[in-house]
This record gives structure tokens, C-alpha cells and sequence, in this order.
């Protein structure tokens, strides 16, 4: 319930955003003299007085055709003033809230991936799809791999029938383009508390 101060009466609200338009009505819904007669009462007495001016300042002697242009400025400008305030001011609407679209993951299809690259498990990670372009989050997360490949605490895919001083300068200089197998990237994952999605079964 929201209690409408000065007169309103208590409105009934089922969602939080939804009764501004319920709650505008109850406060502008009071008893009591609407703005239009204010304004028609105060146009009234302008003209009254604007005239009774005129009349005062002729009868003293002043010059008739200036007194009646000071008088025709005077009634011009309070008319065009009540036309200002009687015109209602056009409300904005508010923007509407644009939601982030909501991500659809990876494909499932990445778990059935034995080898990966680090690119690509780092936007695995990350839940974006490899090939997609990186962000400060797989940044991150791919550096974390490299270290932990230059640390030996991730093991580095060994081709069949590669040079192990190729091997071994790979895992001292790994790159983006390193690949790792999926059981020892879940290993490391593991070690370390972290359990993303692509890498569940």
C-alpha cells in the first residue's frame, strides 16, 4: 500500500514499478480550486488592472495614444504568459531499459574436445565461444594458463614425433596457439577450486 500524502487515499500497488501512473492520479485527483480558474482569475485581474491603469494614467493628463500602446503591451504580454502556463509541458517519456541480451553459452559440443588451445579454453573459460573477440576476462584467463604451462603446472599436448627440444622450448615459451588436452586442463582447474562449465561431463 502507498499512503498519498495531503488528502490522497491509499492506493493499491501489485508491482513495484508498475503504479506511477495510479499514484500521479490520486495526487492530482484533490479537492479544492483546479489551476485553470487560478489562472483565469489571475488573467481577469491583470486585464482589470491593466485597464483601470490606463484609465488613471489618461484622466492625469497623459498622452492617450501612448497610454493605450503601454496598455495593448501590458494585455499582449499577460495573455501570451496564461497561454504559456494553460499549454501543458510535453513529458518525455522515460527510455526504456535496454536488458543485455542474455548469453547463450557455449556449445555443447566443446566437451566432446580432447585438445584445445589456449585461446581457446580461455573464452571456454569464460563462457564465449572460441573465435569470438577476446575480453578482459579471457585476457586473464589466458595469461593464467600461459604461467601456469611456463610454471609446469600444466602440461603442454606433445605431438607425436616432435623434436623434444621443440617440446621443451614450447613449454618454456608457450603462446596462444599452445595446446593442452582437456583431462590435464581439468586437473589444473580442479587443483585450483575452479570447475567451469565446458569442462563438466
Amino acid at each position: 500500500m502507498v499512503d498519498v500524502p495531503n488528502h490522497g487515499a491509499a492506493v493499491e500497488v501489485d508491482e513495484p514499478l508498475a503504479s506511477d501512473a495510479s499514484v500521479s492520479a490520486a495526487v492530482h485527483a484533490q479537492p479544492g480550486i483546479n489551476s485553470r480558474t487560478l489562472r483565469a482569475v489571475a488573467l481577469g485581474g491583470a486585464g482589470a488592472l491593466a485597464v483601470g491603469m490606463a484609465g488613471w494614467a489618461i484622466w492625469s493628463g497623459d498622452s492617450v495614444p501612448m497610454t493605450l500602446m503601454l496598455l495593448y503591451g501590458m494585455v499582449a504580454s499577460t495573455f501570451a504568459l496564461y497561454a504559456a502556463t494553460a499549454t501543458p509541458a510535453v513529458e518525455t517519456a522515460p527510455a526504456p531499459l535496454v536488458e543485455e541480451p542474455a548469453s547463450a553459452g557455449t556449445s555443447e559440443a566443446w566437451k566432446l574436445v580432447e585438445t584445445l588451445t589456449v585461446s581457446d579454453a580461455s573464452r571456454l573459460w569464460c563462457s564465449i565461444e572460441p573465435g569470438a573477440a577476446a575480453t578482459q576476462e579471457t585476457i586473464a584467463w589466458g595469461r593464467a594458463l600461459l604461467d601456469a604451462i611456463t610454471r609446469e603446472e600444466l602440461p603442454v599436448m606433445v605431438k607425436p614425433g616432435a623434436p623434444k627440444d621443440v617440446v621443451d622450448w614450447e613449454r618454456k615459451n608457450p603462446h596462444y596457439q599452445t595446446q593442452v588436452t582437456r583431462a590435464s586442463l581439468k586437473a589444473w582447474a580442479n587443483e585450483h577450486g575452479h570447475f567451469p562449465a565446458f569442462l563438466q561431463d
